[in-house]
């Protein structure tokens, strides 16, 4: 099934398990080691049988650059649209295998959560998802980007801390 969010995007939803939430609480995560630790810092610390946690994996549409001519990049404009085609058959099976992987932890500790994928910036993705579903907390890991990286690349912790309705926290190995 497909939602689609206020701000139009389409949300894929993988899997769900309802009940009444005390607490609903955003887990961002992706195939990076910080988001694995991020969940298993929510289980060891926070998690409460009552919350309700959305995970969500958000990942860019995949881009072939235009070109100039008829063939530019070892792609011909006819086979562009078949590339993208299978880049984002390819991000969304990746996407998910990796919530399935996390739903699966899920389970193990009987964790009520509904698992999304989302396509989009993540940094505006997981903000959404958060406002979206009124949560009361995010959690994300941290990569530990120095200075000059986070300058010219963007943080995606720093983004959601800076945008996001509601708490925080910011895991760090």
């Amino acid at each position: 099934p497909m939602e689609f969010g206020r701000s139009g995007r389409v949300t894929e939803v993988v899997s769900t398990l309802m009940g009444e939430p005390k607490r609903t609480v955003v887990i961002a995560v992706d195939a990076s080691k910080e988001a694995a630790h991020a969940l298993k810092w929510y289980l060891e610390h926070l998690h409460d049988p009552a919350d309700f946690v959305c995970l969500v994996h958000a990942y860019l549409t995949p881009v072939v650059p235009m070109s100039s001519g008829p063939m530019e990049f070892g792609v011909d404009s006819s086979s562009r649209l078949v590339v993208i085609e299978e880049m984002c058959k390819r991000a969304k099976e990746a996407g998910h295998n990796l919530l399935g992987r996390f739903a699966s932890i899920c389970d193990e500790h009987k964790v009520k959560y509904q698992a999304l994928i989302r396509v989009g910036d993540p940094r505006d993705e997981i903000v959404d998802c958060a406002s979206e579903h009124s949560a009361d907390l995010v959690i994300v890991g941290s990569r530990g980007l120095g200075m000059l990286k986070r300058v010219f690349l963007g943080s995606v912790s720093d983004y959601v801390v800076q945008h996001s309705h509601c708490p925080v926290i910011v895991v760090r190995e």
